[in-house]
């Protein structure tokens, strides 16, 4: 626990008009301080101009919820709206704040001051970044308690291991000491979970009617075993001791509640197909298209992948979704000699690439 943590991201993180990121990182983390970078410091690697922030955080040993300012946006004195931590600190921003013509119309940008270079300006930020580093303390007994992350086991959830309990937090899980009624309670909650996600899967792979109905009787006899022993899933008792599991928002949603909170009944999935097979698309003429199909489906830019489903070679991929795409700049090796020409210069498409959002 307190680990540190920095990492370079898209000015988007931290001025986006929805909270919702920010307040997630909260929960999780100490905000230590951020440092926003000119828009054109990585402009000879990603090949366009966009303004970055260096984000420093400490983990939290669990899951807060604060209501900080550095989530909030703010408006400066020339009236420019961004984020409130950035609008109280200007001297952690180096450059100074405009708004420039853009694609849609004018965004804000941090540009750079020719009268300070860019290591000079990074030297003066990082030191009013909070905290200090410390030698760990190292508990014996710990390592009888905690075993190493199983990658099947969802992060912030239950899982069983060896008859015991266990929650996962990253890259350990942490024996959980509970009393026999909660450690029974625990196991068919799991149980519960697990037959739920069968059924979610039968519905989406588009298996049979029959067998289908045979997994929503179990995930009903399950359900009920659970209710007999335990009350229901959205009582207080019950709310209280699976809050912070992840999987506890969707197991939640079997129990149909009023705007009271109160039982009305089971939720359709216990009788119903709810969930329609995804269509497969396998062409689009827009690059755009191919880039959000290879992230929802594979879950990164897979050129591979967009060059079949447009039949356009990776360069020019690149070429249209210039804006959308930047090189990943964790992919270089400290021998690259020319980690900041661009691709085209260079002849070479075959370096990785992150989306906007990533960046």
């Amino acid at each position: 626990d307190g680990g540190i943590i920095a990492f370079i991201t898209s000015s988007g993180t931290m001025d986006k008009k929805s909270e919702d990121v920010r307040r997630y990182i909260s929960e999780r983390a100490e905000f230590l301080g951020a440092i926003r970078l000119p828009n054109r410091t990585f402009k000879g690697v990603a090949g366009t101009e966009v303004t970055s922030d260096i984000i420093f955080l400490k983990k939290r040993d669990r899951l807060l919820k604060l209501d900080e300012d550095w989530v909030k946006l703010d408006e400066d004195e020339k009236g420019l709206i961004y984020n409130k931590y950035f609008v109280d600190n200007p001297q952690m921003v180096i450059g100074t704040m405009e708004e420039i013509p853009s694609r849609f119309g004018t965004s804000l940008a941090c540009i750079e001051n020719k009268d300070i270079s860019l290591e000079e300006g990074l030297k003066k930020a990082i030191k009013n970044i909070q905290g200090r580093y410390e030698e760990a303390q190292i508990n014996d007994d710990l390592g009888e308690e905690t075993i190493p992350a199983d990658d099947s086991v969802k992060n912030y959830s239950f899982a069983l291991v060896d008859n015991e309990i266990y929650f996962r937090e990253n890259s350990i899980m942490q024996k959980i000491s509970l009393n026999e009624k909660d450690k029974d309670k625990v196991k068919e909650y799991l149980r519960l979970n697990e037959s739920l996600r069968k059924v979610i899967t039968y519905q989406r792979e588009d298996y049979s009617d029959e067998e289908i109905k045979k997994e929503q009787e179990n995930l009903n006899k399950f359900y009920d075993d659970f209710n007999s022993k335990h009350g229901r899933l959205n009582s207080k008792t019950n709310k209280k001791l699976f809050r912070e599991d992840a999987n506890f928002s969707l197991i939640s949603t079997l129990e149909k509640l009023d705007k009271e909170g109160n039982f009305i009944g089971k939720s359709d999935i216990f009788n119903k197909r709810t969930i329609k097979k995804a269509a497969i698309i396998d062409h689009t003429d827009r690059a755009i298209d191919a880039l959000v199909l290879s992230i929802s489906q594979k879950g990164k830019i897979n050129f591979d992948y967009m060059e079949e489903l447009t039949g356009k070679s990776r360069d020019k991929l690149i070429e249209e979704l210039k804006g959308e795409i930047f090189l990943n700049l964790d992919s270089f090796e400290p021998n690259d000699i020319n980690p900041f020409k661009s691709a085209k210069e260079l002849g070479d498409f075959s370096r990785p690439y992150v989306s906007a959002d990533e960046y």
